[in-house]
């Protein structure tokens, strides 16, 4: 008598391997859209510790104490605050190398997330650059690698809101929670 499994049994444990991985692959791309989120939202705030940083110490050597803008290197990304200035032979690095270069939608991103400058306040006036800013963190790949929009400013409130497929947004709402923010 020959031993083996018949094409019956194959078939099972072939069923029960695809009915496991039907559960598992979807947990496993919930979590790291979860993971990639809470980068995105921690991006924010180093974004924002890094303004704080450039406009107290007038990072830039322009007279102002401004916040940094993706212009201010002409750069669509915040290398301003990333490779400021040297001093005493020591490259300032406010925020991560790969979080400045991500500050575009042509960007590269970081842990699935795009980072924008935003450019008017709630009155859709450009920003004040003296005394507010704002950036919004944009998933790369809606979905695939995060469902939420993150904003966070000058206000010192990051917000959340999924706006399903869109490129980010580029006005700060003059009211967050009235336009469906959810602030974390």
């Amino acid at each position: 008598m020959k031993k083996g499994f018949t094409l019956i049994e194959l078939m099972i444990v072939i069923a029960i391997i695809a009915v496991i991985a039907a559960i598992a692959i979807p947990n496993l791309m919930r979590s790291r859209q979860t993971a990639n989120e809470a980068a995105a939202a921690a991006s924010c705030v180093s974004i924002g510790s890094a303004q704080t940083n450039f406009a107290a110490a007038d990072k830039d050597r322009n007279g102002l104490r401004d916040y940094a803008t993706p212009q201010n290197n002409d750069s669509p990304s915040y290398t301003a605050l990333y490779t400021t200035v040297t001093l005493s032979g020591v490259r300032l690095e406010l925020i991560n190398q790969a979080v400045a270069t991500a500050a575009t939608l042509a960007g590269v991103p970081i842990k699935g997330y795009l980072y924008l400058d935003m450019t008017t306040n709630g009155a859709g006036q450009p920003f004040e650059r003296t005394s507010e800013w704002a950036v919004c963190a944009v998933p790369a790949q809606y979905g695939r690698t995060g469902e939420n929009t993150f904003i966070y400013g000058s206000t010192g409130t990051i917000y959340s809101q999924d706006l399903g497929n869109g490129n980010g947004v580029v006005q700060w709402p003059a009211d967050p929670q009235a336009a469906g923010w959810t602030s974390q």
